[in-house]
C-alpha cells in the first residue's frame, strides 16, 4: 500500500516529466525519443570532428575521383567553370599623381605573364600558373586543402612556388597546451592568439611509393609567411579543411554499388536461366558437362532443345531486371548528390531530358553564382597573396624597373592589381545583350560592367577597337563601329525656304 510520501514523489516525478516535455516544445528538432534515436549529435569542436576523420574522408574522395563517373565529372566542372581555359588573369590599374594610368602597368602585366610560364612559376619547372590554379581548385574539392610554399628562387623574378598535397601537413602531430604560445595542433603551430606561426610538414610525401634509406617521417618547419594553407572554413575555430565532396560520399558510393548490382541482375535476367528438378527416385541427370562443383550444366542454343531424362522437370529462373523504377530512382539520388555538390543536376548528369529554357536558365544562373563565390575565394586566398609576394621580390631585384623602391610604391601597385576570372556565356545571347543595351541607355550599368560579364577589361576593348579602326582606314575599308547601341533619330535639317515657313 502506497504511503502519502510515495504519492507526493510520484506527482513530483510526473510534474518534472511534463515540464521537460514542454521545454522541448518550442524546437521539434530538440525532442528525444525513438524518432530521433538514430540522429547522432555531439558537442565536439570543429577540429575534434575533422581531425580524426580527415584522412579517411580524403582517401575516399580520391578513390571516388578515380573510379566514379560523377565524381570525375564534378571535378571537371569545377576546373572548367572556376578557372576556365585561360585561367584568372592579372591587370594593373595603378595611376600616377595626375590621375592617368601609370606607364608601368603594361610592363608589369607582361612580366607577370612571363613569370607564369612553367620554367619560372614552380620551383620544379613543371607547371604553369594556370596549371597550379586548376590543381588548387581540384585539391579543395577532393582533398579539402592544399599547401603553396612561397620560395625565394634563383630566377629573373627571384620567386617561385611549390605545390604540396595536404598529406604533407602532419595532422597527427600535436604538442603544447591550448591558449599558450607554440601550441602545435594538427601540424600547425599557433601563438597565444590562435594565429599560425609555423607549419610542420613532411620533407617527402608520407605515402610515397619509394624505398627510402630511413623509414622515419622527417618533418621540416615552414614559417607561416612562406606558406599558404588554402582551405574553406565552416566554423570559426576550424584549422584544417575537409573535402567539399564529403557530404555526398555515401550517396555516390551507394549509387555506384546499386548500378553495379542492377547491371549484374540485368545480365542474369537476360540469360534466362533455370533449375532441373526431379522427384525422389528419378534417374540421375548428368548434363552435357560438369562445373567444378559437379553441378549438371546444359548448353542452350537458339532454336534447339534438349530432351530431359525421365523424371526431370525444368523450372525457369526469370528475374525481371532492370526494374521500371531504376531510372526515376537513379535520377532522384543523383539530384541529391548535385545539391550536395552545389552544381546543377543537368550539368552533373549531362541529362537534358524534359528541360525547358526557363528551368535550365534558373539552374544555370544559380550554379554560376556558386562558381563566382569560388572564384573570389581563389583570388583572395591564393592568387593575390602569390602576386603580392611576386611583386615585392620583383621590386627588390637589382635589375628591377623599381629602382626607387618604397613601401608606398609597392602598396600602390599592389592595391591596384585587378584579377579577372573567366566569364560565362549568355544562356540566351539575343535577349541578354538587348537587356544590357537597355540598361546602358538608362544609366543602370556601365560599359565596364558589360565587359566584366565577358571577362574582359574596357580599356583593352577600346584599344582593340581603336587598332581595328586604324587598320580599316589604312586598307580603305568602311566599318560600322559607331555609334554604339541603339540608333536614335536625327533631327531633320531644313534647307532653303523663308523663316517661319
Amino acid at each position: 500500500m502506497a504511503t502519502i510520501f510515495d504519492r507526493i514523489f510520484r506527482r513530483e516525478r510526473l510534474k518534472k516529466k511534463r515540464m521537460n516535455k514542454r521545454s522541448y516544445g518550442s524546437f521539434n528538432g530538440a525532442q528525444t525519443g525513438r524518432l530521433f534515436s538514430d540522429l547522432f549529435s555531439t558537442s565536439n569542436s570543429a577540429n575534434a570532428d575533422i581531425r580524426p576523420n580527415l584522412e579517411i574522408l580524403r582517401n575516399r574522395c580520391r578513390a571516388l575521383s578515380r573510379n566514379n563517373d560523377y565524381a570525375k565529372r564534378y571535378l571537371n566542372l569545377m576546373v572548367t567553370n572556376v578557372v576556365g581555359a585561360q585561367g584568372i588573369k592579372y591587370q594593373s590599374k595603378a595611376r600616377g599623381n595626375d590621375g592617368r594610368l601609370d606607364p608601368l602597368n603594361n610592363e608589369l602585366e607582361r612580366l607577370f605573364k612571363n613569370w607564369a610560364k612553367r620554367e619560372y612559376c614552380t620551383i620544379s619547372g613543371d607547371m604553369t600558373f594556370q596549371d597550379v590554379q586548376k590543381l588548387v581548385i581540384e585539391s579543395l574539392c577532393r582533398d579539402g586543402e592544399v599547401l603553396i610554399e612561397l620560395i625565394n628562387a634563383d630566377n629573373p623574378y627571384g620567386f617561385s612556388i611549390k605545390v604540396l598535397e595536404a598529406d604533407h601537413l602532419d595532422h597527427n602531430y600535436n604538442e603544447g597546451k591550448p591558449g599558450e604560445d607554440n601550441l602545435v595542433y594538427a601540424g600547425i603551430e599557433f601563438d597565444a592568439n590562435g594565429k599560425p606561426t609555423n607549419y610542420h610538414v613532411f620533407k617527402n610525401h608520407p605515402y610515397e611509393d619509394v624505398t627510402f634509406k630511413s623509414k622515419t617521417r622527417v618533418r621540416r618547419i615552414i614559417p607561416a609567411e612562406d606558406l599558404l594553407h588554402i582551405y574553406m572554413k565552416d566554423r570559426p575555430s576550424q584549422v584544417r579543411g575537409y573535402p567539399l565532396m564529403s557530404s555526398v560520399i555515401e550517396r555516390l558510393h551507394l549509387l555506384d554499388t546499386y548500378e553495379n548490382a542492377e547491371v549484374v541482375a540485368s545480365k542474369i535476367a537476360s540469360s534466362k536461366m533455370g533449375f532441373f528438378t526431379t522427384p525422389q527416385g528419378g534417374d540421375d541427370y548428368v548434363g552435357e558437362e560438369y562445373e567444378d562443383t559437379f553441378t549438371p550444366v546444359m548448353n542452350a542454343e537458339p532454336g534447339s532443345f534438349e530432351t530431359l531424362p525421365e523424371g526431370y522437370d525444368f523450372k525457369a529462373f526469370d528475374p525481371q531486371h532492370p526494374t521500371s523504377a531504376f531510372e526515376s530512382f537513379h535520377k532522384q539520388v543523383l539530384r541529391g548528390i548535385a545539391s550536395g555538390l552545389n552544381v546543377d543536376y543537368v550539368s552533373l548528369a549531362n541529362d537534358l531530358t524534359g528541360v525547358s529554357y526557363s528551368s535550365i536558365r534558373q539552374g544555370t544562373m544559380a550554379e554560376r553564382d556558386h562558381y563566382k563565390v569560388l572564384q573570389t575565394f581563389m583570388i583572395e586566398s591564393f592568387i593575390r597573396p602569390v602576386f603580392d609576394r611576386w611583386l615585392r621580390n620583383l621590386m627588390l631585384q637589382d635589375n628591377s624597373l623599381f629602382l626607387d623602391y618604397t613601401e608606398e610604391r609597392f602598396d600602390k601597385f599592389c592595391e591596384s592589381a585587378n584579377f579577372i576570372p573567366r566569364a560565362f556565356h549568355y544562356v540566351d545571347p539575343q535577349k541578354e545583350i538587348q537587356a544590357n543595351i537597355n540598361a546602358l541607355q538608362n544609366g543602370l550599368i556601365s560599359m565596364q560592367d558589360v565587359q566584366n560579364s565577358y571577362g574582359r577589361d574596357l580599356e583593352e576593348v577600346f584599344d582593340q577597337i581603336g587598332r581595328e579602326k586604324q587598320l580599316a582606314e589604312e586598307k580603305g575599308i568602311k566599318t560600322a563601329f559607331e555609334p554604339f547601341g541603339q540608333k536614335f533619330p536625327v533631327d531633320a535639317e531644313i534647307q532653303g525656304g523663308n523663316d517661319g515657313d
